[in-house]
């Protein structure tokens, strides 16, 4: 072997911050929970289980229990099933920027359209309530905010009518089935 080569320890004199260090250390740590330990997005660890739409549905109704007109129905979900267009869920993920800053980060958003009490409703207010509840993986209700209105928004309208055209083709499917 000659002579020559480099000899081993190499030293390398890099001068590097001891704070940068620790920033690198405490990200790469990070990052690794959250690939390996974390919630999978939207699952809720102290119940152990994903909630369903229904059940955000009934966590939104419930919360507005208090203003809401429930028109005959004992629990949160008799008014659901009796008035499904009143409702809907939006479960849009995050960017995978905003997990790795906020954790899971993984909120749904429940927009409900009721009726108010009468008791709820002064002379110059409208009878209608169109509410939009931000809801945790777990069920917490994080954020809720509503606006009084005189009639049904059109984005409900247009929800009912797809409703309504989604029935209307699986009854066309039905009749040709049949012939």
């Amino acid at each position: 072997m000659g002579g020559g080569g480099m000899k081993w320890p190499v030293r390398v004199n890099v001068s590097v911050p001891w704070w940068a260090v620790l920033i690198v250390l405490l990200g790469g740590a990070y990052v690794f929970y959250l690939a390996f330990y974390a919630s999978p997005p939207g699952y809720c660890s102290s119940k152990k289980r994903y909630l369903s739409d229904l059940d955000y549905i009934e966590i939104s109704i419930h919360h507005e229990r208090g203003i809401m007109d429930m028109q005959g129905a004992q629990s949160s979900l008799d008014y659901y099933f009796s008035h499904p267009d009143c409702c809907s869920v939006d479960r849009n993920k995050p960017v995978p920027s905003e997990r790795i800053l906020f954790g899971d980060g993984e909120n749904v958003t429940v927009h409900l359209f009721y009726k108010r009490k009468d008791g709820a409703i002064s002379k110059q207010e409208p009878p209608y309530r169109d509410v939009v509840s931000v809801i945790t993986p777990c069920g917490l209700v994080a954020d809720a905010y509503g606006l009084n209105v005189e009639e049904m928004p059109a984005y409900f309208r247009r929800q009912q009518l797809n409703v309504i055209n989604r029935r209307q083709v699986n009854d066309l499917r039905l009749v040709s089935v049949g012939q």
